[in-house]
């Protein structure tokens, strides 16, 4: 039965890998299609010859993935005998047979391919049709091997392409055999794990995926950043906060980190995040201190930290200078993630010079609420005014009356 069980499982993974690159094949050719079509490349005139048989087969290639048709095989041929040494006329009947033929099982159409491939290396098309034959037959390592070199020779389309990998992954289970088939090909792993991004995947499935990455690839700083804000848009605060404190190899003395901004270089989501939108913009000062301009257009948030605070009493604290502007339209702001109503919120607004401090006691409920997000936030007010404070110090303090 264990047997039973174990052999349909690695069927199951077989089917979705092999779905997952022949999607992946057919998106590239789309994208490079698109591409090819787009440059003014002469396909050359009906009933032509030699270079204009040429002309004509290229174009069938570009538009392997816009339209289906016939592919012209005597035309091959005949622009073959005109420029022996092109690559073209070997792909384009290559493709006529595996649009027969798609798993190539007599061999011809591999060999046309690698023979394409031994006369142009850098031949997308040629690659692209043999990656997709090998995946389509079941030769997954090879069809992965394919993929890792079309990423040297073009990363931007295999990124755009993993788009389509990342639609795919939709369960844990589909992310195991994603990550089994990148496995040994660290080239892949970024484009893969930034693909992910908006896709609005379960817990469960960004859980696995940040579970599932070796330790070197998780280590790489644009994957890294991109798993934990994944994890904390899924609300997986600590497995996001441990990861990107071992990543940086720091910790918070005190419930937010950097209260007086002096750290600049770690990254976010639980260090300060700066924006700059039609509402405002945030920046930090010279040495220490947080700059915000709020242009009172549109309410807006300004800059933010996650915290991951434990269910009780709290005071928010800050300490802030009113630069200019005459209306209460900024507020410091803490709120359960995802949520909208404040648990707490003070307004940065003084009617004189000089340094003000303020704070607020809230609670942290024991339930929905695992993650905070610590805001300067722009708001309406009945007063319309352009208003520019400088922060000092933000910070949060046990107790408080809540």
């Amino acid at each position: 039965m264990q047997f039973e069980t174990w052999a349909s499982s690695g069927f199951h993974r077989r089917l979705v890998a092999v779905a997952i690159f022949v999607l992946l094949a057919g998106a590239i050719l789309l994208a490079s299609a698109v591409r090819v079509l787009q440059n003014p490349v002469s396909a050359g005139k009906p009933g032509g010859w030699g270079p204009a048989d040429l002309g004509r087969i290229r174009g069938q290639l570009a538009e392997l993935q816009v339209k289906k048709g016939d592919f012209d095989e005597a035309g091959a041929k005949r622009a073959l005998a005109s420029a022996p040494l092109a690559s073209e006329p070997f792909a384009v009947i290559a493709a006529a047979s595996l649009a027969e033929n798609p798993r190539g099982k007599t061999g011809r159409e591999a060999a046309l391919l690698s023979e394409a491939l031994r006369r142009d290396p850098r031949s997308r098309a040629a690659r692209i049709l043999l990656m997709r034959q090998m995946a389509v037959s079941g030769d997954l390592q090879g069809s992965f091997a394919q993929l890792e070199v079309l990423y040297r020779l073009n990363p931007i389309l295999v990124t755009q392409a993993m788009d389509s990998i990342a639609r795919l992954v939709e369960t844990p289970r589909r992310m195991d055999v994603a990550l089994a088939a990148l496995s040994g090909r660290p080239n892949l792993y970024e484009p893969f794990v930034v693909g992910m991004v908006g896709k609005n995947k379960s817990r469960e499935t960004v859980v696995q995926l940040a579970r599932g990455l070796p330790a070197d690839i998780l280590a790489r700083p644009g994957i890294r950043r991109s798993i934990v804000g994944q994890l904390v848009e899924v609300q997986e605060f600590a497995l996001a906060r441990s990861i990107w404190q071992a990543g940086n190899g720091k910790a918070a003395a005190g419930w937010v980190f950097s209260p007086d901004f002096s750290d600049r270089r770690t990254p976010p989501p639980f260090n300060w995040q700066l924006f700059e939108t039609t509402s405002g913009a945030a920046g930090f000062g010279k040495e220490r201190g947080l700059s915000i301009n709020y242009y009172d257009r549109s309410p807006g948030r300004l800059a933010r930290q996650v915290v991951t605070l434990p269910p009780g009493s709290y005071r928010l604290y800050v300490e802030f200078k009113l630069i200019g502007g005459s209306a209460d339209n900024l507020q410091l702001r803490i709120v359960c993630f995802g949520a909208s109503a404040a648990l707490a919120e003070i307004p940065l607004f003084s009617s004189g010079p000089g340094l003000r401090k303020a704070e607020a006691g809230f609670q942290v409920p024991a339930q929905a609420c695992d993650g905070q997000e610590l805001g300067i936030w722009g708001v309406i007010s009945s007063k319309r005014s352009e208003t520019e404070v400088e922060l000092q110090r933000v910070d949060i303090l046990p107790g408080g009356k809540g």
